[in-house]
């Protein structure tokens, strides 16, 4: 687990105290839970009581129907109202539901209308049933029980119940005994302290990074100075351990080179193969191998130093199954200082994708390696970067630049206009810290090519001063469009030798194509 997914662990924990409180403040109260169980249990006892009371009293009226006694229906309705505090009305209905006794006399006569009305006609609908209706909302239970009297007259005694004085005595009680819940003050103070934590890893992370990140500027001064034998101990500044071992790797090989200069014309040789030796250590910048495949994605690179050490470099990093990050970096200049800036820069980069992984995005990639190369040169390197995700599942490629000479990018199924020069705003990195980097989408079809470089080649000139420039490598590339990316590269580096003839490179040349799908299958 990195270090910056720490404090995101911890602050992630104390917002969920924080949001698990508010949750429970506005749906867990004591009130509200009270009343709830309240009314449960209130309901169940009034119906069960009313139930019994309601066969007792159905058979004394059966009595009264029988004997048609009206009077002593209506007494014996009297006297159950009275006796029980929860009947807020009782009476009994016949087949049209007309109240033939109430408690409530005004209603003797008449069609029943109020709480009973609904549920007694499902009842005389279902045949003179046995209904029951419980409402939480209103504290109501309504049930309705057949009575029978004189043969071929029955009819349906129904009584409307309170729950409401049940219900308070409940909640005060249940109120009372009501189990204990995580104290709120606790779960408050855990969220705020989780978030305070984070944050004061966050700035105690932040200023760990800021120091390493002098440590690392002052060793690359050292080093850009011509003090090699300065050195950075990895376990020192591990945000910047693959830059630190980059570093290190360029000033032993640079610090050969001065030795060998000083030792004077009498090791000539050896300061040539010392120069050798470190043009192998620039050329670790670049992929071990000319031409890369990676399912339907074909890569090929190739790159020409105007001396023996230089800042560019490509790589690829492999993100998922589908998924390839392409980077291209050119810093200004060439020589030791150059090789330096982009040996710290490519060893940024490995770090960052052995952080980031599958996440790994080019707009990110840039702001950190801008950030670096910020932090460590102070404005007198800067260097030029394309970052590009080729994605061959979804066909499509995002990217973001650096200030870097645009790529172009060969659609082979447009006839009039094939090329697209792949545009993104960006500072050169290291020219300012809050520069910004936005990415860009476009479609990365089968067939279609994408051809990266350093301003070096199209910059490359004949004797004549004319520049190579990108129409020339238009032109070659469409012309070579059927053929596989080692041959266009081929191509390419064959017009541009041909164009300068016997003129020296006067800056490094690195070409990069890419394309999605073999030849044989374009032509398919």
């Amino acid at each position: 687990m990195s270090e910056q997914r720490i404090p995101l662990l911890i602050a992630s924990g104390g917002l969920l105290c924080l949001l698990l409180q508010l949750v429970l403040s506005m749906t867990d109260s004591p009130a509200r839970r009270a009343q709830m169980v309240a009314q449960r249990v209130a309901i169940e006892s009034v119906y069960l009581r009313s139930e019994k009371r309601a066969e007792r009293l159905a058979q004394r009226l059966n009595q009264a129907m029988a004997a048609g006694d009206q009077s002593k229906l209506q007494a014996e309705l009297d006297s159950a109202s009275q006796s029980d505090p929860d009947i807020v009305e009782i009476g009994v209905v016949d087949h049209d539901l007309s109240v033939v006794a109430s408690s409530e006399k005004t209603q003797v006569g008449k069609r029943i209308t109020g709480h009973a009305e609904e549920l007694l006609r499902k009842a005389v609908e279902a045949g003179f049933s046995r209904k029951v209706e419980a409402s939480p909302q209103n504290q109501r239970v309504i049930l309705a029980v057949p009575v029978t009297g004189q043969p071929g007259s029955s009819g349906l005694l129904y009584l409307v119940l309170t729950t409401a004085d049940m219900e308070d005595g409940l909640g005060r009680v249940v109120t009372t005994v009501q189990p204990q819940r995580v104290p709120t003050w606790l779960t408050i103070g855990l969220g705020i302290l989780g978030v305070g934590v984070a944050l004061a890893m966050w700035v105690l992370g932040d200023r760990k990074r800021e120091k390493q990140a002098m440590i690392v500027q002052e060793v690359a001064e050292q080093m850009a100075m011509g003090h090699f034998e300065t050195r950075l101990t990895p376990v020192e500044v591990p945000a910047f351990a693959a830059i630190a071992e980059r570093l290190n790797m360029m000033a032993d090989q640079a610090q050969l080179l001065q030795q060998t200069q000083i030792e004077g014309t009498a090791h000539t040789s050896r300061m040539a193969q010392e120069l050798q030796d470190a043009q192998i250590v620039q050329q670790t910048l670049m992929p071990d191998v000319r031409r890369i495949s990676r399912g339907a994605l074909q890569l090929c690179g190739v790159y020409r130093s105007a001396s023996k050490l230089s800042g560019d470099w490509w790589h690829y990093y492999p993100l998922d199954e589908h998924r390839t990050m392409l980077v291209m970096a050119d810093v200004v200049g060439h020589g030791i200082g150059s090789a330096v800036v982009g040996a710290m820069a490519y060893g940024c980069a490995q770090n960052l994708h052995q952080e980031q992984g599958a996440k790994l995005r080019p707009e990110l990639l840039l702001q950190r390696l801008n950030h670096a190369i910020g932090a460590t040169m102070r404005g007198k390197w800067t260097m030029s970067c394309f970052a590009a995700i080729i994605d061959i599942k979804e066909c499509q490629i995002t990217f973001a630049s650096g200030a870097h000479a645009f790529p172009l990018l060969f659609r082979h199924r447009e006839t009039n206009k094939p090329f697209i020069p792949l545009v993104a705003a960006g500072s050169p990195l290291g020219s300012s810290d809050g520069a910004k980097f936005v990415a860009n989408t476009q479609p990365f079809e089968a067939g279609d090519i994408l051809i990266c470089y350093t301003d070096g080649l199209i910059e490359a000139q004949n004797g004549n001063g004319d520049q190579f420039g990108d129409k020339r490598v238009r032109h070659t590339v469409q012309r070579g469009s059927n053929r596989n990316v080692e041959e266009i590269c081929e191509m390419l580096i064959g017009e541009v030798s041909r164009f300068v003839g016997s003129a020296e490179l006067e800056d490094d040349q690195t070409l990069v194509v890419a394309r999605h799908g073999s030849p044989s299958y374009v032509g398919a």
